[in-house]
C-alpha cells in the first residue's frame, strides 16, 4: 500500500477506460488479490479486472485463459517479460520506462484513437 503510481499513469488509464475494459495483470502471488484491488482504488485508477501469477509461468496461463474471453487491443507494462504476456495475448504492447513512462508515445499508437 505503500507503492507510488508511476507520473501520469492513473490519468491515462482512467483515459483508456472511456474506451476500453481494463485488465490488471500483476507478477505476485494470487492471494494478495484484495490488497492489489484495493491499492489500485485508493490510487484512482478505475475499476478492472484483476488477475495475479507469482511467475512467468502462471501469467502465461492466465493470458491464454483470457485470450478466449477478450479482445486485447493493447498491453502495457515496465518489465520486457510483460512483452511475452502481449504476444501470447496477440495485441500491441507498450514497454513502458519504468518510473518515467511516456504515455504520449502510447496514446500515439494504439490501434484506436482515444479521445484528446
Amino acid at each position: 500500500m505503500k507503492d507510488i503510481a508511476t507520473n501520469g499513469s492513473v490519468e491515462f488509464i482512467r483515459e483508456l477506460a472511456e474506451t476500453y475494459h481494463l485488465i490488471y495483470i500483476g507478477a505476485r502471488p494470487d492471494k494478495y488479490v484484495d490488497i492489489t484491488k484495493k491499492w489500485l482504488k485508493e490510487t484512482g485508477f478505475p475499476d478492472g479486472y484483476v488477475y495475479l501469477g507469482k511467475n512467468q509461468q502462471e501469467r502465461i496461463n492466465i493470458v491464454i485463459n483470457l485470450k478466449n474471453k477478450f479482445d486485447f487491443a493493447a498491453g502495457i507494462g515496465d518489465r520486457w517479460d510483460d512483452n511475452e504476456l502481449h504476444l501470447a495475448l496477440g495485441c500491441q504492447s507498450f514497454i513502458l520506462k519504468e518510473w518515467e513512462p511516456n504515455w504520449d508515445t502510447v496514446r500515439k499508437y494504439l490501434r484506436n484513437n482515444l479521445k484528446n
